[in-house]
């Protein structure tokens, strides 16, 4: 029996061994900006490579140049998940479950994650650390894994 592979409801691009990336970045508040870098990183390995690592960059840095929003009152932030599976396990867990492998890599989900957590948290302080060292770590993992751009 042939399997039917939902393209919209559940692409296997998006999907990780235990979490697929809209679980993930609603538990994390809904964070606009943060939410599709973390989305372009989780797929990157299932869909278009580097491409997909500079557009999370775009976002980070989209979201450098502006001021954190803080929660928003229609945000429903999971504290207890962003606790387990982000804070207090170091980067491994968001990026095992996306298949992410390189160090910098899983470090960015894991500032990307930070940084959606301390905006929460309204720690702007800690969101402009965690949103500067994603950047800082996409760049580096595109300096030396992207092809030069045209």
């Amino acid at each position: 029996m042939t399997q039917t592979i939902d393209l919209i409801n559940h692409p296997p691009h998006y999907s990780g061994t235990r979490w697929e990336s809209i679980e993930v970045i609603e538990s994390l508040g809904n964070q606009f900006r943060l939410g599709n870098a973390l989305k372009y990183l989780a797929r990157q390995a299932r869909k278009n490579g580097i491409e997909d690592v500079r557009k999370a960059l775009w976002y980070v840095e989209r979201e450098a140049a502006s001021e954190p929003d803080g929660p928003s009152k229609q945000s429903v932030f999971d504290e207890a998940f962003f606790r387990d599976h982000v804070e207090g396990v170091g980067p491994s867990a968001l990026a095992e479950n996306f298949g992410i492998s390189d160090p910098d890599l899983s470090w960015a989900l894991h500032a990307v994650a930070l940084a959606c957590g301390r905006a929460f948290e309204q720690d702007f302080a800690g969101w402009r650390h965690c949103v500067g060292w994603a950047s800082q770590l996409l760049h580096s993992y595109i300096r030396k894994n992207g092809a030069p751009r045209d």
